[in-house]
């Protein structure tokens, strides 16, 4: 996603496809290279909506699917990297912030 290239409201819509698809994965698929191979991307995307401009996220929502996809893969280091990596764009307003203690990110 590139900033004058992808709308904000496309991000948006993006942002939330990402969440949903996330949630699904980690619920439908067993543990293995495919499912890390999806996570991944969808953190990388949703990381990528959320630098857009304008763009219209639900940060709790993207935020609790970020924080449960960390506590369960903890030793993939390469899903990790890509979930901070979203984790960290999406925090990005006092609301996000909010987000991230209430969903348990912050101790």
């Amino acid at each position: 996603l590139v900033e004058g290239v992808v709308k904000a409201k496309a991000a948006g819509e993006v942002a939330k496809t990402a969440v949903h698809s996330t949630n699904i994965v980690e619920r439908a698929m067993v543990p293995g290279p495919a499912k890390s191979d999806l996570l991944t991307s969808t953190m990388q995307i949703l990381g990528r909506a959320a630098l857009i401009a304008g763009a219209n996220i639900d940060s709790d929502k993207a935020i609790k699917s970020v924080l449960a996809v960390i506590r369960a893969n903890p030793n993939d280091d390469k899903l990790l990297e890509s979930a901070m990596y979203a984790l960290g764009n999406l925090v990005n307003s006092p609301d996000a912030v909010r987000a991230l203690v209430a969903n348990g990110g912050i101790e």
